[in-house]
């Protein structure tokens, strides 16, 4: 029973650690892509991530909700869409397209927004992920990161440190051997 806690506890320290290091790469990457290639958005293989802050596309998405988004994509009259507007990222639903520009509209809005250049345009929304962002919060919170921190630090303690209790100790299944004069090994009994 003791041996099962201890490699439970190995398994879910590893698998966190893991976790964190994904982590890790994920948001140097995001660095990477709004600090040193200076895009205004982070994007991988042709899709890129926004959460969405108001409540203009609801009740089909919502504040918190994240939109992943498929870049450079024609656009047709009832795709929902995000494009850039200043320093802005809007999601909304396409209700016109012309030659030179698309007309958008926030589905719970009554008013269209204004011409949207189609170089504006960053991409087609193809998956809707409810209340991702929250969750996103929470796990950027220092409270959860100190948190987690400190479990991993007494899961460390508890399973390589605290010898015998959790993970019986390798000495008592080792035994000591001798090689004799005929390349025999054989178990050491020092006991006379």
């Amino acid at each position: 029973m003791v041996n099962i806690v201890g490699k439970i506890l190995w398994v879910v320290e590893s698998m966190l650690v893991l976790i964190i290091v994904l982590a890790i790469v994920v948001l140097s990457y995001n660095f990477y892509q709004l600090n040193v290639a200076k895009k205004d958005y982070v994007s991988f293989m042709g899709y890129a991530v926004f959460e969405v802050v108001s409540n203009s596309m609801a009740p089909e998405i919502n504040i918190d909700d994240v939109v992943i988004v498929k870049i450079d994509v024609d656009v047709i009259e009832n795709d929902v869409i995000t494009y850039q507007r200043d320093n802005a990222f809007i999601t909304h639903r396409v209700v016109d397209v012309q030659r030179n520009y698309i007309i958008a509209q926030g589905d719970a809005n009554n008013k269209k927004d204004a011409p949207i250049a189609p170089d504006a345009v960053v991409g087609k929304v193809i998956r809707v992920i409810p209340t991702l962002g929250t969750w996103r919060k929470v796990i950027v919170d220092p409270t959860f990161i100190l948190g987690v921190v400190g479990v991993l630090g007494i899961m460390n303690y508890v399973v390589f440190k605290n010898k015998g209790t959790i993970i019986p100790s390798r000495k008592k299944y080792m035994k000591d051997f001798k090689i004799t004069h005929n390349n025999i090994i054989e178990e050491k009994n020092d006991k006379k």
